[in-house]
């Protein structure tokens, strides 16, 4: 098992964020004509709804694909499946992110950046990957 550099899993981020913020940010800029920002606002949906898909059937996001990288189990080296890499990775540790950001600015951005920097660490685990009992790995060739 490679894991997946620190390099990879920043781009995979960046090209995640930039798709869709940038879809919705098509969909929210009222200056556009109303067509236009419908297709950002489907743009957007179709992003999201894609990595649930892929991070669901394969561990990937558009951008872990595109870097080539997947997330699996700790334990297995399988891929978790919605319950892990979606509901796991994202929702349950998101939540005290949101929760704490709406109480607490200062300490939700502390929580975020706290989970972030783990992954300088020796295992490369950030605070979700803990949560949910993955890692990030290199993906097989014919995943990508």
């Amino acid at each position: 098992m490679d894991l997946a550099t620190r390099k990879q899993r920043l781009l995979a981020i960046v090209i995640d964020s930039v798709l869709i913020s940038g879809a919705f940010a098509i969909a929210a800029y009222e200056e556009l004509p109303e067509p236009v920002r419908f297709l950002g606002l489907v743009a957007g949906l179709a992003v999201f709804a894609g990595n649930l898909f892929y991070l669901s059937t394969r561990g990937q996001t558009l951008g872990k694909k595109a870097v080539g990288i997947r997330i699996v189990l700790m334990a297995t080296q399988e891929n978790g499946g919605f319950v892990a890499n979606v509901l796991k990775r994202g929702v349950l540790s998101g939540l005290p992110y949101f929760v704490l950001t709406l109480f607490a600015p200062v300490i939700g951005g502390l929580y975020i950046w706290t989970d972030i920097l783990l992954i300088f660490r020796g295992s490369r685990r950030c605070l979700h990957d803990q949560i949910a009992g993955t890692v990030v790995i290199q993906a097989d060739p014919a995943m990508v």
